[in-house]
């Protein structure tokens, strides 16, 4: 199987060169599955002169490219989408500040070898090994709108693994720079599998919740989202959204 991982970065340099060290150290000869990483650079004017003067940036695997004005990472995750390799078989979205566990390709490949779940969801967790990914379901089969922005028995941040199939049908917000994307996933079939993995690894968020200033962007982007609406799940959640004020 093919996985197509994609990266957009954003005055990240040295952290983006840890994510795709950690991307090309999944492959070895024996594997039975092919990886390709598309990064899109957001910062045109910032120095990335540390990762594209490094090795790792010549690897095969990985396609390099460079935004004209920076344009926002919802952009940027379209713009990755339209360049996915047409024999992938699924999308993993992998921030720049974070990087793929030991193993983690070979882990979800042989997951998804013995049942092609169409969305695949494994867990996030800080470099110290704390989980961000918590289950309260009791379930390893997930309702994406009832269990996560309903009642949050699935909560905090994720790995997700996408059929490429319908990871390409839906679209990250194009109105909003930054963030909101359980507006993508909504786009998604209803469900999703979990599977109790600890695939992907970061020391760039806090498990304490937003940050004042990201509850003034997500506040900020509601109005946005109704000129965006695509189905009735996202009509339901805005309408939740503006009545608690609930941002995430």
């Amino acid at each position: 199987m093919l996985y197509s991982i994609i990266t957009p970065t954003y005055k990240r340099s040295s952290e983006l060169l840890r994510c795709a060290e950690s991307v090309i150290s999944q492959l070895s000869d024996t594997d039975d599955y092919s990886i390709e990483m598309i990064i899109i650079n957001d910062s045109p004017e910032y120095d990335y002169s540390e990762y594209e003067n490094n090795p790792v940036s010549t690897s095969p695997i990985i396609r390099y490219f460079k935004n004209e004005n920076n344009m926002g990472s919802n952009y940027c995750k379209n713009l990755a989408l339209s360049k996915v390799y047409p024999a992938s078989d699924y999308v993993i979205y992998l921030d720049d500040d974070d990087w793929l566990a030991a193993n983690a390709i070979k882990d979800i490949n042989n997951t998804l070898s013995a049942h092609r779940h169409k969305w695949l969801v494994t867990n996030r967790v800080l470099a110290d090994d704390t989980k961000l990914t918590e289950n309260r379901t009791g379930r390893s089969v997930i309702n994406y709108f009832l269990d996560y922005l309903g009642a949050k028995r699935f909560r905090g941040d994720a790995t997700h693994i996408i059929s490429t199939d319908i990871a390409k049908r839906a679209t990250f917000p194009s109105h909003v720079k930054n963030g909101e994307e359980w507006y993508y996933f909504c786009q998604m079939p209803s469900h999703f599998v979990y599977a109790d993995l600890d695939t992907t690894v970061t020391n760039g968020y806090s498990n304490t919740g937003l940050t004042e200033d990201l509850k003034s962007k997500y506040k900020s982007n509601t109005a946005p989202l109704w000129r965006e609406k695509l189905n009735m799940k996202i009509v339901i959640y805005l309408i939740y959204r503006s009545v608690t004020r609930i941002v995430k």
